[in-house]
């Protein structure tokens, strides 16, 4: 391994500093360069922006009737009528723990809970199973009052429409429910279930109309009437000036939030290796960063 590799190496194996003091800086260096990205390619996302866009998938899934039906599909079965929906359904307990914020979180009249997420970033793709475990306590513990039987805890599908392969097997539908491995027969009913659609895979299994909806959301067009309804859906949000306001202030902070979290990975290297001693020139040489840039963070850490 290279000194360089190693300091490196050595830099990962250091406690990163206090985070709001880190996307603090982030921020600053960040609106020191003159935002996060032009208004040219927030127009041009705008113009390109289809339903795989969690944006424009939120706002399409608004129309109670068409939600209905998207359940309908992919689950290939009748859904009782929409009692409740509200996209981006935020759980917020305190600040010690990870919040979460559902895409689109729906009730039916027969007390089923859905919940549909458009995913198009493969980031930490192998902890999707994780996250949805998470999703799903969370979901629990707000339908649960306290000192209520566990019997009144509600059936509650999570869906992932994902432009991905989540697992690498191929698969267009991976459906996960919970079983014994000493007995995979006997049925164990904790009223959870979890589907993961990938539009990339083989849709050998799948219902044609799964096989419509997946194909439209890869980009391939109009398949069938439900396709139909939600290009015409589409098209419907993005004729509306405000709904286009939001979107450019929606991806302006998404593109600023992914540039501090990259940026906050960058000052952890610089921190770490300042708390082993290491001189400001090194870090620069070694992390491919300006001398001006290292001497800023060390200033405003206290380290010179």
């Amino acid at each position: 391994m290279s000194n360089k590799a190693k300091i490196r190496e050595d830099a990962m194996s250091l406690n990163p500093i206090d985070d709001a003091l880190f996307c603090k800086m982030a921020e600053d260096i960040i609106s020191a360069r003159g935002g996060a990205m032009s208004e040219e390619y927030v127009l041009e996302s705008w113009e390109n922006a289809g339903l795989s866009n969690n944006f424009i998938f939120r706002l399409a899934m608004d129309d109670t009737d068409i939600c209905h039906e998207q359940l309908e599909v992919l689950l290939d079965t009748k859904v009782a009528k929409i009692d409740f929906k509200e996209h981006e359904k935020e759980y917020e307990h305190d600040k010690f723990r990870k919040g979460i914020r559902l895409d689109v979180y729906i009730q039916d009249k027969d007390g089923m809970v859905y919940d549909l997420e458009m995913q198009v970033g493969e980031q930490e793709k192998a902890y999707l199973p994780c996250r949805t475990r998470y999703y799903q306590s969370k979901m629990d513990g707000d339908l649960l009052a306290k000192g209520k039987s566990y019997r009144y805890l509600k059936n509650t599908i999570i869906i992932f429409i994902c432009t991905f392969d989540p697992f690498d097997l191929n698969l267009s539908k991976y459906t996960l429910v919970t079983k014994c491995l000493e007995a995979p027969e006997m049925p164990v009913n904790n009223r959870t279930m979890t589907i993961f659609f990938n539009t990339k895979g083989d849709r050998k299994g799948l219902t044609e109309r799964q096989k419509a909806f997946l194909d439209y959301v890869d980009g391939k067009g109009v398949q069938d009437e439900f396709t139909a309804k939600l290009d015409e859906r589409v098209k419907f949000v993005k004729m509306d000036s405000g709904k286009k306001a939001e979107f450019m202030t929606w991806q302006q902070e998404l593109i600023e939030q992914q540039e501090i979290g990259k940026e906050k990975a960058e000052l952890d290297s610089i921190i770490k290796l300042l708390k082993k001693n290491k001189s400001i020139e090194e870090i620069a040489e070694w992390l491919d960063f300006t001398v001006e840039r290292v001497s800023m963070v060390a200033k405003a850490n206290g380290f010179v």
